[in-house]
């Protein structure tokens, strides 16, 4: 269950391994490496925590602001047509995550990240545009397929950071879109207020375009197997500081059949989005409805909101990295979430009341600061190095498909 899949390298290969950057870079992470390619793969890391925060910076702008641009455009039906928006933002993230999934394995994780800024560019400039309620339906539709930033950055951190290291990364990588998530809402108010509604939607698509040069210029191309196609691959689980994987070879790739390393990746996801769509369905529709049944307004939901993700940010970015630097397992991180996710729901089961909902936030939390990082690290060192990309897009189409049915 925890082996890995490598490809016995010759003499050739070997040679011609410790002469290429690119592998050193984003495989085994040997003692050995040279100054020049240490600062690549930070760069690499940076410019991917950058794009994120960026990105869910121009969504939390955006998502606060569609409620409004729906009522203007409908009056009468601004509700449904918010539902539509939704929906058809939701299908697109389903289509598009299991497609660039692929897409990052075979063209690289730079080509996805373009692509996604590039689609989501576009998208937001019809937004802007739009003046019909059926073109604000349509501009959702290039901004679902090719957003893939998230699927794209955790490849690019399976690919750049050690085993021992990379559950941490990936936590700080989700207290991120927290990060964003409270900036955008934040600027896109005052831009709206200040110059328009159609303003926020250009300052998005900027953002965007903004970012296309960016990673063009600074980004490296982080996949093993597009820098050199003939070196060794493994499981991110492999690749350790200073060990060396040709001592552990398991089994040659190309006699791997990847349609059963597929369905297994697709069975961990399903066990993985169980607790997932209980959280989705808590967060998107069972908080808000039991606020609202005990006669509690919206300063008091928007108080629990923002104290969640204040809490859920913290754990993320600090507690999750140091209890991982402590040498506990995914395994566990995600049986303590689950726990606490159950504790917490104990807690209003028991107290359905302000008090309840009060005492529940900072257990809640915690397990969804888990839930939301923790899978995509636990999955990543279960996948091999060619099916990274694939998995991780596997897994946010997914997270789509629990967003889109969970509160239903």
């Amino acid at each position: 269950g925890k082996g890995g899949f490598e490809m016995p390298m010759s003499p050739t290969a070997a040679r011609n391994r410790s002469r290429s950057p690119g592998t050193a870079l984003c495989s085994e992470r040997s003692s050995n490496v040279s100054p020049s390619q240490h600062v690549d793969r930070q760069m690499a890391i940076r410019v991917c925590l950058v794009a994120v925060t960026a990105d869910y910076c121009g969504v939390g702008m955006m998502r606060t602001l569609l409620p409004f641009y729906a009522k203007k455009m409908a009056p009468d039906s601004g509700a449904t047509l918010l539902g539509m928006l939704e929906t058809t933002y939701g299908i697109g993230q389903i289509i598009g995550a299991t497609f660039l999934g692929r897409v990052s394995d075979t063209h690289g994780r730079k080509t996805v990240l373009l692509l996604s800024f590039v689609g989501s560019a576009i998208g937001y400039a019809i937004t802007a545009a739009a003046t019909t309620p059926l073109v604000l339906v349509l501009s959702r539709l290039p901004v679902g397929l090719a957003k893939q930033t998230v699927a794209a950055a955790r490849a690019i951190l399976a690919d750049c950071v050690p085993r021992q290291k990379l559950s941490g990364m990936m936590s700080r990588l989700t207290s991120l879109f927290a990060v964003g998530y409270a900036i955008g809402p934040v600027v896109g108010g005052l831009l709206s207020e200040k110059y328009g509604d159609r303003v926020p939607a250009l300052a998005t698509c900027f953002l965007f375009l903004a970012l296309i040069p960016t990673t063009l210029v600074l980004l490296p191309e982080t996949n093993p197997l597009i820098l050199n196609p003939t070196s060794t691959t493994s499981t991110a689980q492999s690749r350790d500081v200073g060990q060396d994987i040709r001592g552990k070879q398991l089994l040659k790739e190309q006699l791997l059949d990847k349609t059963v390393v597929r369905r297994k990746i697709v069975g961990l996801i399903v066990l993985l989005m169980l607790p997932e769509f209980a959280v989705v369905s808590y967060a998107g529709t069972g908080l808000s409805t039991l606020v609202t049944s005990l006669g509690e307004g919206r300063t008091f939901l928007g108080a629990i909101n923002s104290g969640t993700a204040a809490v859920a940010a913290v754990t993320s970015g600090f507690i999750l990295p140091w209890v991982s630097a402590r040498r506990i397992s995914d395994r566990q991180m995600l049986t303590g979430g689950y726990l606490l996710f159950a504790l917490a729901s104990s807690i209003l089961a028991a107290l359905p009341s302000k008090t309840g909902v009060v005492y529940s936030l900072p257990v809640f939390a915690v397990a969804l600061s888990i839930c939301r990082s923790c899978p995509a690290t636990f999955l990543s060192k279960r996948t091999p190095i060619a099916m990274q990309g694939e998995a991780m897009g596997l897994l946010d189409s997914a997270s789509s498909l629990c967003r889109v049915f969970a509160p239903l």
